[in-house]
Formats: C-alpha cells, sequence, structure tokens
C-alpha cells in the first residue's frame, strides 16, 4: 500500500487525527464532499493545529486543499503563519508558511524561518485552492516541491534535513501551528480538504496525489449479509448517521465470522480517475477482553475481507485504504456505486 493516509472530513468529525489542538471544528463548507475543518475562528488564537501520525517515511507527496481566511495576527512578534509541517517527532524536518500580511509567496523552511529553501506562488483569500507537496528529506539529494493548482512553484534540490533533525524520515503531518511551533509563527486561518498522503513504495499511489477530491459513498440500505444484531430497526438504519452517534444506535455481535453488509448512495462525479477507496468504521469493544473488526466489501457478487484491526473498549475510526478493486482491476465510478461496505467479526 502506498495511499498512507486520506480524509475529506466525510466522517464529520475530527477523529480521524491524531491530535487535535483548540478552535478547530468541521464546517459544512467543503471543496468536495460535504465537510470541510476549518481552523481558528479569530487571528488572535493560540494551539491551533493538528496532527497526524503516519508511518515512517523519508519521502511522501501530499495533497491539501486550503481556503485561506483572515489576515491579521495575533502577536505582532511573529513573522509567518504556518499551514503545513512536516516532522519526525518532535523534530521539525520542513515548514511550509504565508508572510503574515499576505497569502504569497508559500516558503519552505527547514527551521521556524531562518533557512529559506524556495519560495513562490500563493493561497487567494476565500477561494479553494490546491496545494500538492513532494518531499524528500536528506542532507545532500533532498527534494521538495510544490504545486499551487497544479503549476510548479518551488522546486528545490539539496540538503532538506530540519536543522535541529537528526534523522531523514517524517513520522507526523502537522496542518497549521501550534504546540511546539516556534515564537516566530503564528497558524493560518484556513478552512482544509481533501488531504492525501502517498509514499513511494509500490506499484501505485507512488507518486503525486493530483488535483482531485475526496467523495463519501454513504450507507443507505441493507446489503447481502445481515449477521450482526441491531440496537432497534435496521441494521442498515443503525450505522449510517454522520457523525456517528457512537451508543444511540449500533449494531453489535461477538460471534467470529459474523458479517454485516450495506449499500450505498454511491459517489456524486459521474466519470473520473478513481486513486483509492477508504473505507471507515467507528466502532468499540463493549465487554472485557481482546477482539477485532475487519473491514468487508462486496464486489460483482464476491466478498472480500482485508486485515484485522484492534478494536478496545474507546469508540475509535478503524480506516482500511484499498488502492484497488478486490479483483485487482482499477476503481470506477461504477464499481463504487455498486459496492456494498461492511465488516466482519475478526
Amino acid at each position: 500500500m502506498t495511499r498512507i493516509f486520506m480524509t475529506g472530513l466525510e466522517n464529520g468529525d475530527l477523529t480521524m487525527f491524531s491530535l487535535v489542538g483548540t478552535y478547530i471544528s468541521i464546517v459544512g463548507t467543503p471543496r468536495t464532499g460535504s465537510y470541510g475543518m476549518q481552523m481558528g475562528t479569530t487571528d488572535v488564537q493560540a494551539d491551533v493545529h493538528v496532527q497526524q501520525i503516519i508511518e515512517s517515511t523519508s519521502e511522501l507527496y501530499l495533497r491539501l486543499g486550503i481556503y485561506a481566511r483572515g489576515g491579521s495576527v495575533s502577536d505582532p512578534g511573529r513573522t509567518r503563519r504556518a499551514f503545513l509541517q512536516l516532522r519526525d517527532g518532535s523534530a521539525l524536518q520542513l515548514a511550509f508558511s504565508v508572510p503574515l500580511s499576505a497569502f504569497g509567496p508559500i516558503s519552505v523552511y527547514s527551521d521556524w524561518g531562518v533557512t529559506l529553501l524556495g519560495s513562490g506562488g500563493t493561497l487567494i483569500q476565500d477561494t479553494w485552492v490546491c496545494v500538492e507537496v513532494h518531499a524528500l528529506i536528506h542532507p545532500t539529494d533532498g527534494v521538495v516541491q510544490v504545486k499551487v493548482d497544479g503549476v510548479t512553484v518551488i522546486d528545490y534540490s539539496g540538503n532538506t534535513r530540519g536543522v535541529a533533525a537528526s534523522t531523514d524520515l517524517i513520522n507526523s503531518v502537522w496542518l497549521g501551528a501550534g504546540t511546539g511551533t516556534s515564537s516566530r509563527y503564528d497558524f493560518l486561518r484556513a478552512i482544509y480538504d481533501d488531504l492525501a498522503i502517498n509514499d513511494t513504495l509500490g506499484d501505485v499511489n507512488n507518486s503525486w496525489v493530483g488535483r482531485g477530491g475526496i467523495y463519501p459513498a454513504l450507507v443507505t440500505g441493507p446489503g447481502t449479509h445481515s449477521e450482526f444484531t441491531p440496537l432497534a430497526g435496521s441494521n442498515a438504519d443503525n450505522v449510517k448517521e454522520v457523525p456517528a452517534d457512537e451508543d444511540t444506535s449500533y449494531v453489535a455481535s461477538n460471534t467470529l465470522g459474523h458479517r454485516d453488509l450495506y449499500a450505498t448512495g454511491g459517489i456524486v462525479p459521474t466519470d473520473g480517475t478513481i486513486t483509492a477507496v477508504q473505507v471507515v468504521h467507528r466502532a468499540r469493544l463493549s465487554e472485557v477482553g481482546i477482539s477485532n473488526l475487519k473491514a468487508l466489501v462486496r464486489d460483482d457478487g464476491a466478498d472480500s475481507v482485508y486485515d484485522a484491526q484492534a478494536v478496545d473498549s474507546s469508540y475509535r475510526y478503524l480506516a482500511q485504504i484499498l488502492e484497488l478493486a478486490p479483483d485487482g482491476s482499477v476503481w470506477s465510478v461504477a464499481k463504487i456505486n455498486a459496492l456494498e461496505i461492511g465488516q466482519q467479526v475478526g
């Protein structure tokens, strides 16, 4: 697998991320789909960031939709507004930012505002802009490339290791600024959407993500299997809320191998290239012990079950990224719209 993370906020809440700071909310102003994530309600707030832990990699490609808002700052002693950070633990590798009083040029630093690697391009206030990043961390042969709406605006090669970093790895992606960010930087007040990250392994999704978006295919009715027990009513009616309402409605099973499948309403686009599908569950363990849940899909009359993921006593999201259809073919809109999705006790 090379698509290592993706979210269009279509689950309707923020719990897909590893860590969420303050003044962050889900809003109905999306780039694509139904939801976006607003960071900051004014320009005078602090600790405005989200963090996503990823599997360590020295090279990645990232896509992010940004709808920039505002333009003032919370502290006149600061010099820039950060919208993206690539880190190894607490050590910054690369910081992407814009000036305090403007939306460009976009600049990339390997520290907090001293070692400039490149600048170019702009964000546009109150307009969706697609930013794509290619980063290879290396002390001599590193690369940083940035595209804005498909146009390359930064193309740097050389030392990309963070000034304070001791490795050539990235293991977390930050949006915004906050705890652990230099006092030189404020956050960029903006709405974010359509975050997707590729590494360079495997045969697909190993390069630029592209300017597309992320669309929901929501549960609308029953599928082939209904072996879980609903709290009340039909199985499908207990799993279609956005955001999930947790113990208010659910399906449950403690029988190994039990399956539930659901039909969806499909996605909005009628054509286009589909690079990945993500099946998302919100689940918890209701009894003492250990249990797993497996993503289950039904394509062209055949069930496919995926890796077991541990479920614990607290609700959390379990995400399974499918880069190819179960039969090994490339995804199509028609294939997605005919797909049944669900889960198996594993």
